[in-house]
């Protein structure tokens, strides 16, 4: 009894529950496509429309049944909304036409069909005229092939502005090898002729010593008359033999020059009382600035009138 008492309560509690809603159901017809004349009229848009209805919780098969008495008051008032939006659009604007046509779909499926339950929508897809897509392509080919020759341009400007960079830094680096040789062959060829200075000063060819304030010291720079010897001495070391003895050949007529100079001045000059080689204010003489640029030591005035006599 007590089984059949619960099995009674269940049957009457299912009996006053609420039954249990499902999901709205919607009925979509077959799309319709058609053709409408875009602005201008000399291309056409294809367009390609499906609907959806539904009403309320009803069923799919009461759905159709009640859309069957609109179904192609619809579809007219469809086709006129798309054809009065696409007019407005040249025929290469499909994207923007289609989402103007939808636009207009959206507000003519709320105000439409008023005073009954049923409810539809629809979506509109644009489509291209044939001939105008061909055109299209073939102006999207020359804008891709303008894009892909911009691209090679830039990239093979790239590379030679690279090519430009990697040019520079290898000349500075060969402009700082060449500056570094440079220093190094200064550095050498000052170094050689110094030693040259000093070999032909010990062959006796110039004079290493000077007398400044009675105190002997290296020359600063040798006599003028060196300086071309030694610079090919430095360069060509092979070449000593023949420079030197041409050196001293030089300083020998040189000194016999200079001897006969101060014999003839000291001749003509008998008669009157000035000694020539009295050298106290030598050093504005021009006798001593001849002698100093032969690399000749100047001696002191006792001396030479001994030498001379």
């Amino acid at each position: 009894m007590s089984d059949s008492g619960a099995g009674r309560t269940g049957w009457v509690r299912r009996l006053f529950q609420r039954p249990k809603v499902g999901p709205p159901q919607e009925w979509v017809p077959a799309a319709t496509t058609f053709r409408t004349p875009s602005k201008g009229d000399a291309y056409d848009f294809s367009v390609r429309v499906r609907c959806s209805w539904r009403d309320g919780n009803r069923k799919i098969n009461a759905v159709r049944r009640g859309a069957g008495g609109h179904d192609d008051l619809v579809r007219e008032q469809i086709a006129v909304t798309v054809r009065c939006v696409l007019r407005n659009f040249p025929p290469h604007q499909a994207a923007e036409a289609e989402s103007a046509v939808n636009r207009e779909l959206a507000r003519l499926a709320e105000a439409f069909l008023p005073g009954t339950t049923l409810r539809w929508s629809a979506r509109a897809q644009v489509g291209l005229d044939d001939a105008v897509r061909e055109i299209q392509q073939k102006a999207w080919a020359g804008i891709l092939e303008q894009a892909a020759a911009d691209e090679r341009r830039g990239a093979a400007q790239l590379a030679a502005h690279d090519l430009t960079m990697k040019a520079h830094d290898q000349d500075m680096r060969e402009w700082d090898g060449r500056t570094e040789r440079t220093k190094r062959y200064i550095k050498g060829f000052d170094e050689s002729v110094r030693d040259w200075f000093r070999v032909l000063s010990a062959l006796g060819v110039t004079d290493l010593l000077r007398e400044d304030n009675a105190r002997d010291r290296l020359r600063d720079v040798p006599p003028p008359f060196l300086v071309p010897a030694l610079a090919r001495l430095a360069v060509e070391p092979t070449d000593a033999d023949k420079v030197i003895k041409d050196l001293a050949a030089r300083r020998d007529a040189k000194d016999r020059e200079l001897f006969r100079t101060v014999s003839t001045a000291i001749q003509n000059v008998e008669s009157i009382d000035v000694n020539l080689l009295d050298f106290e204010d030598a050093q504005n003489s021009a006798l001593v600035r001849l002698m100093q640029w032969a690399g000749l030591r100047v001696p002191g005035s006792a001396r030479l009138t001994e030498d001379v006599s």
